[in-house]
């Protein structure tokens, strides 16, 4: 179980890490929303039903501090789709960190990992 849990250690650090991109990528898509309507152009936050401007607006009015709203951003990332493989984020990212992991330990079988771990694997506990 030890050696299964480092795998899951490491799968989940290096997919939040991947998470956290994505939500510093909200805000910049937020802020430069908030900036060109201000400016009078018409635009839009991609990938956003409204959750994202939410956190932003949060952001701006001090309930949450920029890396607070990242992380809420980040969290909320999970469960979009990519547009290009049609799978959650979590399994996109997760999935190429878990093969890193077990090619690394390709050589001990106790330490590999099955994909199935990714349908539980669960971003800041």
């Amino acid at each position: 179980m030890k050696n299964e849990a480092s795998g899951l250690d490491y799968v989940r650090k290096a997919t939040e890490v991947n998470f956290l991109d994505e939500g510093e990528a909200q805000m910049v898509a937020c802020r430069t929303t908030k900036e060109l309507k201000a400016a009078g152009e018409a635009s839009k936050v991609p990938a956003d039903s409204g959750v994202f401007m939410a956190i932003y607006e949060k952001f701006e009015k001090g309930e949450l501090t920029e890396d607070a709203a990242r992380k809420e951003m980040a969290k909320k990332f999970g469960g979009l789709i990519t547009s290009t493989t049609k799978e959650p984020y979590l399994k996109y990212y997760g999935g190429f960190h878990l093969k890193t992991w077990n090619a690394a330990h390709k050589k001990d079988p106790a330490k590999q990992l099955d994909k199935s771990v990714l349908d539980t694997l669960t971003l800041f506990p």
